[in-house]
């Protein structure tokens, strides 16, 4: 059985989720941008940022794209935090998923917000910015250690 870890990230932060996963299974693992060769692995974990309260483009065409696979979802948003943002989030990105495939597990945690996103939501909407920055300023340290050692956990329960 093989195995890949594809993802999408911006700034980082879900890049960073990626290479932790990919401390766990194995350095010989691939880690990295979406490829066709990591597509046509049987287990996925697949990496995303949050975009519109769901994964990216690429990702949503990725997940389509799937079939017979076993897939792990994971990702960081820097708008929105707590257990209630989060299953929200992923609930929209499994959406996207065949029921051809089966999900094996999901994560998600805060990500730190670049200062451009955060300048470019200010300067569109002003008020939407004062309602959302003090969901960014707790993003700011994140994804931090226990945002990795739940990362762990939801990894470990996906191979059990």
């Amino acid at each position: 059985m093989t195995t890949s870890i594809i993802y999408s990230s911006s700034t980082g932060n879900t890049k960073s989720l990626a290479e932790r996963i990919q401390s766990q299974l194995g350095a010989d693992i691939y880690c990295g941008p979406i490829t066709d060769e990591a597509l046509a692995a049987d287990v996925i974990y697949i990496g995303f940022w949050t975009m519109r309260y769901s994964c990216t483009p690429d990702i949503q065409k990725a997940l389509a794209g799937m079939v017979g696979k076993k897939v792990f979802v994971f990702g960081t948003g820097g708008f929105g935090h707590g257990a209630t943002f989060f299953e929200g989030v992923l609930k929209q990105v499994k959406a996207h998923i065949k029921p051809s495939n089966e999900i094996i597990g999901g994560f998600m945690c805060q990500g730190e917000v670049a200062s451009s996103m955060r300048d470019m939501v200010k300067s569109r909407d002003a008020a939407m910015y004062e309602t959302i920055a003090p969901s960014m300023d707790l993003a700011v340290s994140h994804p931090d250690a226990d945002d990795f050692a739940a990362l762990d956990a939801a990894v470990a329960s996906a191979q059990a």
